[in-house]
């Protein structure tokens, strides 16, 4: 599976949709998932989705592959492999169907931010001021702090990536500033000028504990195989790669910790399946699979993994 969907663009974009397609139906099927909402601010724009199915699995899906493509446009960017492929998308959609499921979320918005963001840090250059970079990836975090409070540390990514690759400039340092505030200057004067309101409050979630049966306990070790392998193959890479690659895992690594952190965070205090990892996670796995001659391994587990993810979605509720 992986040897042929290295290269064949239009086939894996063809199966990640129809996988997403099958996935995202649940939202006709399963009305346990909770709404997660960390400010009131789109309480009810969220509710709204959520009771129209048919909006809400178009959102889902489009959302999803959306996601996907500026993945791969990313990761097509950089030179982590010698070939354009379409492999990001097929393992982004794999494991976001083993965490979350595909339903319409905030989660999947800030994925979004997250993708593009990358995309623009990997414009990063030594020689090369970074004044755009830094506010428009500062800016694209500011994003995602608006769906969520807890995103609020991702802010260090954009100062770590700046310190990789150039030397303390205070004006990038000043514009990344900048730009990850005036998401909620816009927001707050948008509430202001129609609604006579100039704050969005934080809510304080509550516990949502969804019951984990055999197969999804399978799953995430399945998954959690996946990573090992990928990152002792990783490991084993990172000598034999250039520079400007190895600042850029080390940019990927830092964001993966960082989302972990986050993702691990929520769950501990509200028990809420928020996994907001999944963007650095897919691109530092994609490195080493990718350019592995030995992958048979990892192509079963992947196979096992996408015939479970469906199983857990039809049989296994």
């Amino acid at each position: 599976m992986i040897k042929l969907f290295k290269t064949n663009i239009p086939l894996v974009f063809a199966f990640s949709v129809l996988f997403v397609s099958v996935a995202a139906t649940t939202v006709f099927m399963d009305d346990t998932y909770g709404i997660n909402s960390f400010f009131s601010w789109y309480v009810s724009i969220l509710e709204n989705i959520h009771q129209n199915e048919v909006l809400n699995y178009l959102l889902s899906v489009t959302l999803v592959i959306t996601v996907g493509y500026f993945l791969n446009k990313a990761f097509n960017k950089t030179s982590f492999f010698q070939k354009s492929t379409g492999f990001p998308i097929f393992v982004y959609v794999t494991f976001l169907s083993t965490f979350n499921g595909v339903y319409f979320e905030t989660a999947l918005l800030i994925d979004l931010c997250f993708a593009l963001a990358f995309l623009k840090l990997i414009d990063l250059d030594q020689n090369k001021s970074a004044i755009n970079v830094a506010f428009v990836a500062g800016f694209l975090i500011g994003m995602a702090f608006l769906f969520s409070y807890w995103i609020l540390p991702l802010g260090f990514l954009i100062f770590f990536s700046l310190s990789t690759f150039r030397p303390f400039q205070w004006r990038e340092w000043l514009v990344a500033i900048i730009g990850m505030g005036l998401p909620a200057i816009y927001l707050l004067s948008i509430k202001y000028l129609l609604f006579d309101k100039y704050t969005f409050k934080p809510i304080d979630l509550t516990q949502n504990t969804t019951a984990n049966n055999w197969a999804d306990y399978i799953a995430f070790m399945i998954l959690i195989c996946i990573v090992i392998l990928s990152v002792l193959k990783l490991l084993n890479q990172f000598k034999h790669i250039l520079n400007v690659e190895r600042k850029q895992i080390n940019i990927l690594a830092f964001f993966t910790v960082l989302t972990f952190f986050v993702s691990a965070g929520i769950f501990w205090f509200y028990k809420i399946k928020f996994f907001v990892f999944v963007v650095p996670l897919t691109l530092l796995v994609c490195i080493p699979v990718l350019n592995s001659r030995h992958s048979r391994l990892i192509n079963l587990l992947f196979s096992a993994l996408i015939v479970l993810n469906l199983l857990r979605i039809f049989v296994f509720r």
